[in-house]
C-alpha cells in the first residue's frame, strides 16, 4: 500500500513501517524488496521492526525523531497473529491509539486512520452482541 503513495500523492513524505525485520518481510512478501526500493527511490523512508504500540520508542531507536510529529498515521489491517483473537486485537488497537496519539508522535492537527473491515470496526453492528464481537476502535479512540 505504501508503494502506491508515490503515484497518487507525490506531495506526501512517507515513512512506511512494518513489525517484521527486513529479512523476515522479504521472505514472506514476494515483492517486498522491489517495493522497498521503489519507496526509497521516491524519497520516502522504510522502517523495520516498528512496534505500533510503542511508536515513540521505536522512532527514537531508528533515529527519525526529526521527522515527527506526523500529520497522519495510517495503520492498515492490524491484527494479532491468528486474526480471530478479539481480546488481543482489541488490546492491539487500544495500545496503538494510545501510542499514536501521543504529542511526540502526532501533530496537534494530526489524524489517525485505522484500516479495518466492517465487522472488526463494529460500525455495521445490528445489535449489542455483534458490537461486543468487534474490536471496538471507536470506544478506544474516544479515550485519547
Amino acid at each position: 500500500m505504501s508503494n502506491g503513495i508515490k503515484e497518487n500523492r507525490p506531495d506526501v513524505k512517507l515513512v512506511a513501517s512494518v513489525l517484521e525485520s527486513a529479512s523476515q518481510h522479504n521472505e514472506v512478501y514476494q515483492d517486498s524488496e522491489r517495493n522497498i526500493e521503489t519507496i526509497i527511490n521516491n524519497g520516502h523512508e522504510v522502517i523495520f521492526e516498528l512496534d505500533a504500540t510503542e511508536i515513540s520508542k521505536c522512532l527514537a531507536y531508528n533515529n527519525i525523531k526529526s521527522k515527527v510529529p506526523f500529520d497522519r498515521i495510517q495503520f492498515n489491517f492490524p491484527h494479532w497473529r491468528g486474526k480471530s483473537n478479539n481480546r488481543k486485537n482489541r488490546e492491539l488497537v487500544r495500545k496503538f491509539l494510545s501510542s499514536a496519539s501521543s504529542q511526540d508522535v502526532l501533530s496537534s492537527h494530526g489524524q489517525i486512520h485505522l484500516g479495518l473491515i466492517s465487522h472488526q470496526a463494529g460500525m455495521g453492528s445490528q445489535n449489542k452482541s455483534e458490537w461486543k464481537c468487534s474490536w471496538k476502535p471507536a470506544a478506544y479512540a474516544g479515550e485519547h
